[in-house]
């Protein structure tokens, strides 16, 4: 599954890139009231929020192939070199449980990203997005099959929440912390943290409860904030490189840590009136 997971991914994430691609340009093309739409703060803000979902997409889909290559590579010496097997041993266990969570991870963030960012390519362009003459209806046709082929979105969350429970998620944050160089982006570090406080928190929490149900009914809400954080820290790491990634990071990590804060709230308030209303609702 790793591998289709990866394929579905990159597909997910060229789609998304060329609605941003066509939406940019109408926008800039478009004019409204004088101006070319691009200048009108709601327009600006999806576009910049396409942009983003694209990027956070792409680097999170580059982390999750090196987990899957590593994984790979390790598991390839063990076969192919017996006598090494048990020196690689560790990594590969290491390896496989960061593959086996990334994966659907960024299946997950990566398809819905996709569907949320060529629904907004249509909506730049307006009434003409709808229409044939232009490509962002098909772009939006196509991202649609992503996040339910290849395994469903509600089953990639199914995938990851063991390697969220088990502390698989917390320990890859806490070592990317420890490892990398953030020097270049320290009060960004202090917001990242803490999301990754209010993280472990929630995860305490569910662990309390200890209720199969109540976990599985918050599933989702942990698997993006775990995905929140880890894309915050990609980020991060990959504005070292480039000043406006830096303004990639803090656009992103302003509105990343509310959306933590705001799942933390809800888990930790035990709130649970769904599940007891819902057969009432639905039935």
């Amino acid at each position: 599954m790793n591998s289709a997971r990866l394929m579905v991914s990159g597909q997910a994430t060229g789609i998304a890139e060329a609605a941003y691609r066509e939406a940019y340009k109408y926008a800039q093309e478009r004019i409204q009231f004088g101006k070319a739409i691009i200048e009108f703060p709601p327009v600006y803000e999806m576009l910049t929020e396409m942009k983003i979902a694209v990027e956070a997409s792409r680097t999170l889909l580059y982390e999750t192939s090196r987990f899957v290559d590593f994984k790979e590579c390790y598991e390839h010496v063990a076969e192919t070199h017996p006598e090494r097997a048990a020196e690689v041993k560790s990594e590969m266990k290491r390896y496989t449980r960061l593959a086996n969570l990334f994966t659907p991870m960024t299946k997950l963030y990566n398809t819905e990203a996709a569907n949320k960012v060529t629904y907004d390519g249509i909506q730049i362009h307006g009434g003409t997005g709808y229409m044939k003459e232009f490509n962002a209806e098909r772009h939006y046709r196509d991202a649609r099959i992503t996040n339910i082929y290849e395994g469903t979105s509600q089953l990639q969350v199914v995938a990851a929440i063991g390697g969220i429970t088990s502390g698989t998620a917390s320990r890859f944050i806490e070592d990317f912390i420890e490892s990398t160089d953030f020097s270049h982006c320290k009060d960004l570090l202090g917001q990242v943290e803490k999301a990754q406080l209010n993280f472990d928190k929630t995860l305490l929490k569910i662990k309390e409860i200890a209720d199969a149900d109540v976990v599985t009914y918050h599933s989702r809400r942990l698997v993006e904030m775990a995905t929140d954080i880890v894309i915050a820290l990609l980020f991060m790491r990959d504005a070292k490189h480039s000043e406006r990634k830096i303004k990639v990071a803090e656009t992103f990590i302003a509105k990343m840590v509310t959306r933590v804060e705001m799942n933390m709230n809800f888990i930790v308030g035990e709130e649970s009136t769904l599940l007891k209303n819902y057969q009432e609702i639905i039935g």
